[in-house]
């Protein structure tokens, strides 16, 4: 995990420009940054130049507010050119030129991008800020595996939340854990005895722990240096069903379904290509993340932009599995307890993950090894499936179907317990 320190600025501004000055001071510390300007921390009676000194050695960036007035005093004629330019050269502060208004730029600014308030201060003080608090995402393999990484990823996200001006904090991770995967909730609704749904969040960790058990075992074309870029996608793909909630794509839903599943908005969503309305939710969540996971989310984004590379279409083949091993996840997690409906029953409720035509179409689009297909095949055979509730041990005898190894498949089923729905108000 991360952690930013807090960022300092120095302002410099003309006397003429001190309302608009303070305005942009009061606007940063309300951001969480901290500013040095002349008239707060010089007290009467200390030196002036070396309180300026003072400043800008503590100082992160130099912010210099240019308007006409500002120029053409006295201050830059003497100051800029002498004190802030020789920091400037020697890189010791980074310095952002503000332009306020229109008015030539010193000659040590020319070759500086400057943020620009001159059509609206809303659009420079969002450019000032996204320069102030970018945040470099580095690709990491120190982390051992798909899943701890996964896991630090979430951790990062457990303090965010979404928070509308007339609406309570939405805490993303806290309502990943309470929303749903609809399509079994759907269809086990009324399946007796009752049993409990997986979580969106179970989802999320499910595809990592996939990740790690298949990856040693199939050609994927991921080096290993991509490993923690692939936990990136698997972490954040879900963040917009916090928005849009879990919308089943392979079965329609009735109107009755809808409200069981708790989408009421499905009718709407899905007049907007899926596309779309992950793009436009994932935007609208992206406004709310801190500026270390706005970076990251936006990784994640290109990489999804770039759906032929290796590691998305890895990703997406992970993803699209992952339904049908949670099927396979609940037959060992409730076996010898189904039988007040029959394990046949309960598998016929979810014959739509067996039948999904989706999973082997894209198992093949990726192409890399036949025995990807061949798990697939074994996992949509629901006959398979009630041997395995059965008698697990017969199950068993049939090593050469799995098209892994038979250790494999026990851990990719077996490996993990379900999460499920945690109760409470979204």
């Amino acid at each position: 995990m991360l952690n930013k320190k807090k960022i300092q600025v120095f302002l410099s501004y003309s006397r003429d420009d001190k309302k608009i000055a303070d305005r942009l001071g009061s606007d940063l510390s309300s951001h969480g940054i901290d500013i040095w300007i002349d008239d707060k921390n010089i007290s009467l009676g200390e030196s002036i130049l070396s309180g300026i000194q003072e400043g800008l050695n503590s100082s992160d960036y130099l912010l210099l507010l240019l308007t006409p007035k500002a120029i053409a005093s006295q201050w830059v004629k003497t100051e800029w050119l002498t004190k802030f330019s020789k920091q400037v050269q020697s890189g010791s502060i980074q310095v952002i030129p503000l332009m306020m208004e229109d008015c030539e730029l010193p000659l040590f600014l020319l070759d500086r991008k400057y943020a620009d308030f001159r059509k609206s201060y809303e659009d420079g003080l969002s450019t000032l800020l996204s320069c102030l608090n970018e945040v470099k995402i580095v690709t990491t393999t120190a982390v051992g595996n798909v899943y701890d990484y996964t896991v630090d990823l979430l951790e990062d996200l457990k303090g965010e939340f979404i928070s509308l001006p007339s609406y309570r904090r939405l805490c993303i991770i806290n309502i990943l854990k309470k929303l749903p995967r609809s399509g079994k909730k759907v269809r086990l609704e009324s399946f007796k005895p009752k049993v409990p749904i997986r979580s969106i969040y179970d989802h999320i960790l499910s595809i990592a722990h996939s990740a790690d058990c298949l990856m040693p075992t199939f050609n994927h074309g991921l080096p290993e240096e991509e490993t923690s870029e692939l936990a990136r996608c698997i972490a954040y793909h879900e963040l917009n069903e916090v928005i849009l909630g879990d919308i089943p794509v392979y079965t329609s839903l009735s109107l009755k379904e809808r409200k069981t599943a708790r989408i009421l908005a499905e009718e709407r969503l899905r007049t907007v290509l899926p596309n779309e309305r992950e793009r436009i939710a994932n935007e609208f969540i992206w406004m709310y993340l801190s500026d270390q996971n706005r970076a990251s989310m936006m990784q994640y984004i290109e990489m999804k932009k770039n759906a032929s590379q290796n590691i998305y279409l890895f990703f997406h083949l992970l993803d699209k599995i992952d339904p049908i091993i949670a099927v396979w996840r609940y037959l060992f997690y409730f076996r010898g307890r189904l039988e007040g409906g029959g394990s046949k029953v309960f598998l016929r409720k979810l014959k739509h993950f067996f039948e999904n035509p989706e999973v082997k179409k894209i198992v093949n689009n990726f192409g890399k090894d036949d025995r990807i297909l061949q798990l697939v095949t074994l996992l949509q055979d629901r006959s398979r499936a009630i041997q395995y509730y059965e008698s697990r041990d017969e199950f068993y005898k049939n090593e050469n179907l799995f098209g892994v190894p038979l250790q494999v498949f026990k851990k990719l089923i077996e490996g993990r317990e379900l999460i499920f729905v945690e109760q409470g108000q979204i």
